[in-house]
């Protein structure tokens, strides 16, 4: 029998325990949001793409928004991919697939949709990123800065018993703490969940919209 141990209980691998432990351990997968932000739209600035779509008739608007389809399609594709492989993979090595009774799909589809709607949201910001520095070496660390500097300061702050309204202020904002914690939907009550949902709301508009507002008015290329 294949099992490890684990803290608190005795871990068995298989399908579904695989599926959780990729769940938890998603905000790490925030890191192959990169190169499909990067490769999708880092070449609109190149060679004088940009210059050339607008040139040829294609809004400003519509070369951003095309962006923002593109990468949404590649970033469902890559969890789906990320959670299916590593699914089979603990189905094939461990104890098969595991007891799926008790709801667990739908448990299983509801982690996946709202923790992909948080990796969409992300991806948003990276094409932001992208429009507006432009430079890809800036964009990487700009990136890597929003979604785990808040975190760090975080454990930082509580570390050194700062006031906890300003922990809990900074968590507002803090993206990669909320993907975790759709890891465990079923102990989260309803208006935790909205709020999480609502930070990706925030992290999709705001930086679209000012993102678009800039592109209008950016010099291109």
């Amino acid at each position: 029998m294949l099992a490890l141990f684990g803290q608190d209980e005795y871990f068995v691998l298989n399908g579904i325990s695989g599926s959780r432990e990729l769940f938890e351990l998603s905000v790490f997968a925030v890191i192959f949001v990169l190169p499909i932000f990067t490769i999708v739209t880092a070449p609109v600035f190149r060679d004088g793409t940009a210059k050339n779509e607008v040139t040829w008739g294609t809004s400003r608007t519509t070369l951003y928004v095309a962006r923002l389809l593109i990468v949404t399609v590649l970033c469902i594709l890559m969890r789906a991919i990320l959670i299916g492989f590593g699914m089979l993979t603990a189905t094939i090595i461990g104890e098969g697939l595991g007891d799926t009774s008790g709801g667990f799909w739908a448990e299983f589809f509801l982690i996946f949709g709202t923790q992909l709607f948080l990796f969409i949201a992300v991806s948003w910001v990276g094409v932001f990123l992208v429009f507006t520095i432009k430079n890809g070496f800036v964009v990487i660390e700009v990136f890597l800065g929003l979604m785990f500097a808040p975190t760090l300061l975080m454990q930082m702050l509580e570390q050194l018993n700062v006031n906890p309204s300003i922990v809990s202020f900074i968590s507002n904002f803090d993206i990669a703490t909320g993907i975790t914690q759709l890891a465990n939907l079923g102990n989260l009550e309803t208006r935790e969940i909205l709020l999480i949902l609502a930070l990706g709301v925030f992290w999709m508009a705001m930086p679209t919209v000012i993102g678009l507002l800039k592109f209008q008015k950016a010099e291109i290329r």
